[in-house]
């Protein structure tokens, strides 16, 4: 998702994988996490060119924001009725 090997995104910055237009995105999605949003999602882009859902929440009890980050590129729309 990302173009890299897995053992090359460890401690790295998230941003410095995401497109240069997708990083305000990702920004004001932990902003509104950060001013007490229980859930938010996002749509970016990598600089590899995936399509990413983001989902991020605070982590109960604790000052740590959990996210999600899921390739869409072989995803469909679930119905939300289902």
């Amino acid at each position: 998702m990302c173009g890299k090997d897995r053992a090359e995104l460890i401690g790295q910055d998230i941003d410095a994988f995401l497109a240069t237009e997708s990083r305000p995105v990702l920004e004001k999605l932990l902003a509104q996490v950060r001013a007490g949003v229980l859930d938010e999602a996002c749509e970016v882009s990598t600089s590899a060119g995936a399509a990413v859902h983001v989902k991020a929440g605070m982590v109960p009890g604790e000052s740590s924001i959990l996210m999600v980050f899921v390739d869409l590129a072989n995803s469909t729309k679930a119905d939300p009725r289902a």
